[in-house]
């Protein structure tokens, strides 16, 4: 059985689950998690790969979605996901990862699925260090039976930062790109892939639960390769039952939509359909297309609780595949949805509406005010808080020689996705993203500051010049 089969069989097996776990999330009062309550913008896939087993809490109910995961982390997770057998081979591959090593079994089993880096002196594997997306985007092309894009220029030259792809794998990213599995942001008609970003755990099982959705699962500096070797074996799943479905007239799956405009965007509201067999709704949008419907045009959000029938869309809202990239105010757009259960496709009836101009807040409102302090042998710093709606994610920015950096010109070394964090600790040795940080160091004076991301343009706020303890 080829390795994709296995990969969807485990993932259809989780399918079974999911819906019903949703459902039961919304009976609850509280959160499962201390650190990640019902209102974080992962709390759904968090809970599902949590109750899945494929990634854990703490004895004290902590998630920590901000922790950063690492190679070797990320192997695990991948064996799990996977559902690989582990193998134990007497000779390992990677030059730092030991027959003793606690990941050496997970990094041998999912070798095929992962990266290395090559040297003069052998393979190494860095298993203490973060993943990052260009990672994600050799496991996916595997795991999915992808295929890389030799081409990967007539793709990728649309990407501001296509010399941030390791050389070897942007034939990789280009495939999940063409295949719009992963895609990154895009404003102003410039697009980022961001290939060095650091994956938290929260954006990981993020990204798990997303390919659950769409069925899919989910200083010799070296040179990152990939491994071509299969998979020593691959275990025979067993069967899946058929589900058993009561029968119902057809058109009862199919919603009703209606599209009323609101401020700064439309809400959406359809008819309830049956939850027998339901898996879930796929909230649908095109420029040209005036029959829209999932897969074919995408879709801008996935709502798994059958009994949830309105979703609210605003200007600067990203969307997953078709010919929308991000919703723009003034844009005319042919609105449905397609309701999908475990034996087929519904979509309802299209709605055309132009999102409307959003009234822009006080310019100077979205730039931050940044200080930073020396604390406990790290540099903290802090920020004001800019508006929500529209917001994307927060970068903080740092350069030894840009006494006025900026993101993107000046890379980032880490960014934030919930506007209500205002703070970042910088420690000596961490990494850096473009630029010319490298690695943080002590001793070294550093212009810092934080740009704000928004749907409609970037904001960089005061620079502070530092010296790292």
């Amino acid at each position: 059985m080829r390795k994709i089969l296995v990969f969807l069989l485990v993932m259809a097996i989780m399918l079974t689950v999911f819906p019903m776990m949703a459902v039961a999330q919304h009976e609850q009062k509280k959160s499962e998690f201390t650190d990640v309550n019902k209102d974080h913008w992962a709390y759904e896939s968090v809970k599902s790969v949590v109750e899945a087993g494929i990634m854990d809490k703490d004895s004290k109910d902590r998630f920590n979605p901000g922790e950063k995961v690492s190679r070797g982390e990320f192997a695990i997770l991948m064996v799990k996901v996977l559902d690989l057998p582990l193998v134990n081979p007497q000779q390992g591959t990677f030059l730092d990862i030991p027959i003793t090593s606690k990941y050496y079994k997970y990094v041998e089993t999912a070798k095929y699925y992962l990266t290395g880096y090559r040297t003069a002196k052998g393979d190494s594997f860095r298993p203490e260090e973060d993943s990052v997306r260009e990672d994600i985007a050799v496991a996916l092309v595997k795991a999915l039976d992808y295929k890389p894009i030799s081409n990967y220029n007539d793709i990728l030259k649309g990407y501001e930062d296509i010399e941030e792809i390791s050389p070897n794998l942007r034939s990789y990213v280009a495939s999940v790109v063409e295949n719009k599995i992963m895609i990154g942001t895009g404003s102003g008609g410039k697009k980022i892939f961001s290939p060095q970003l650091k994956l938290t755990r929260a954006e990981v099982a993020q990204l798990i639960y997303n390919l659950i959705l769409v069925e899919k699962v989910i200083y010799d500096e070296g040179e990152k390769i990939t491994y071509e070797e299969e998979p020593t074996s691959t275990p025979t799943p067993s069967p899946i039952p058929e589900p058993t479905v009561t029968p119902v007239p057809e058109t009862n799956f199919t919603p009703d939509v209606s599209v009323k405009v609101v401020d700064k965007g439309f809400k959406v509201e359809w008819t309830k359909t049956p939850s027998e067999g339901f898996s879930y709704y796929k909230v649908v949008m095109s420029i040209s297309d005036s029959s829209p419907s999932y897969p074919d045009d995408g879709y801008i959000a996935v709502i798994s609780d059958v009994s949830q029938t309105s979703y609210t869309i605003k200007a600067g809202s990203g969307y997953n595949g078709g010919d929308v990239e991000s919703v723009t105010a003034g844009q005319k757009y042919y609105i449905t949805i397609t309701a999908v259960y475990n034996h087929g496709k519904y979509t309802g009836n299209v709605v055309r509406k132009t999102v409307p101009e959003a009234e822009v807040e006080n310019e100077g409102s979205y730039t931050p005010q940044v200080t930073v302090e020396a604390c406990d042998g790290n540099l903290k710093v802090s920020w004001t808080k800019t508006p929500g709606d529209n917001f994307t994610y927060y970068k903080v920015v740092m350069s030894k020689s840009d006494s006025s950096p900026a993101y993107p010109d000046d890379g980032y070394i880490t960014y934030i996705s919930d506007v209500n964090q205002t703070s970042y600790s910088i420690s000596p040795g961490a990494g850096y993203s473009g630029g010319d940080v490298g690695t943080v160091t002590s001793g070294q004076e550093y212009y810092i500051t934080v740009t704000a991301v928004y749907g409609h343009g970037k904001y960089t706020g005061n620079v502070v010049q530092k010296e790292m303890p």
